[in-house]
């Protein structure tokens, strides 16, 4: 009987420690309240030309993004998002341009930045920030592209982190962005009261106008653990690749360090 009795409390015990280890990692917003995020991306190019030696361009693209819930759907949360900074700073021998969204005159590098900066949109998304259906412009001077536009980049914070079931410390789940030719294995490597902590290996195959990108790179994550929302984040993906010219080959050296953080 006592033999039993310990089995039985030993299943119960192991089986209650299993179920508390599994976390269901996503959004809980509650409506009005807002969530403001910020992001640098530093992508330094080092271009080796044949007969023309190396050329290094340095571009710095600064983001600041806002949202919050403006009411529940179904399991889901309808938000009000705003992209209200835009910036793109490019650098080469010696000569920079500097182009944002609130420039005061348009012109065709700036353009797109203008049209999506500044102006508010509506979207329905999962828990896992997945859009539904579409994105729609709450200003009279936002086009419904630029309104798609401005959601890409708040979701673009979001991308990866939130896996598609209940995970335990130490377990890893895989993101794929198709579009831009990035896999992100992701693991939940801490658990305290405040937040999640994720490490992930970022592998990158990217074909861009005859120009193949391949490199790894690491990415390091803290959620807050009741809302779901990220409070840090850095990632860096060195990348290298070549492609043909009429000069010969061309090499290409990319080193990307992007951070985020909530702005507090």
């Amino acid at each position: 009987m006592k033999r039993t009795f310990l089995i039985a409390t030993f299943l119960l015990t192991s089986f209650a420690f299993a179920f508390a280890q599994k976390y269901d990692i996503k959004l809980n917003l509650q409506p009005n309240v807002r969530v403001p995020l910020r992001s640098t991306n530093v992508i330094t190019q080092k271009i080796t030309i044949p007969g023309k030696g190396v050329q290094e361009v340095k571009t710095t693209v600064s983001t600041e993004v806002a949202f919050y819930v403006s009411a529940l759907k179904d399991g889901n949360y309808v938000i009000n998002g705003i992209v209200n900074k835009r910036e793109i700073q490019s650098e080469s021998a010696g000569n920079k341009m500097t182009v944002s969204g609130t420039d005061s005159v348009e012109n065709k590098y700036n353009k797109d930045l203008i049209a999506m900066t500044g102006k508010t949109f509506v979207a329905e998304i999962t828990p896992k920030f997945q859009l539904v259906g579409e994105v729609k412009p709450l200003n009279d001077n936002m086009t419904k592209a630029a309104a798609t536009q401005a959601f890409s980049v708040l979701q673009d914070f979001f991308k990866s982190l939130y896996p598609d079931h209940e995970v335990a410390k130490g377990e890893s789940w895989k993101a794929s962005d198709e579009e831009n030719g990035i896999t992100t294995t992701t693991t939940l490597t801490d658990i305290n009261d405040v937040s999640y902590v994720m490490d992930a290996k970022v592998v990158l195959n990217q074909n861009m106008q005859g120009l193949t990108l391949k490199g790894e790179g690491t990415q390091n994550v803290e959620i807050h653990k009741a809302m779901g929302i990220p409070l840090y984040g850095l990632s860096t993906v060195p990348a290298t690749g070549s492609t043909s010219s009429p000069m010969g080959m061309i090499s290409v050296e990319v080193n990307a360090i992007n951070s985020f953080e909530l702005v507090q």
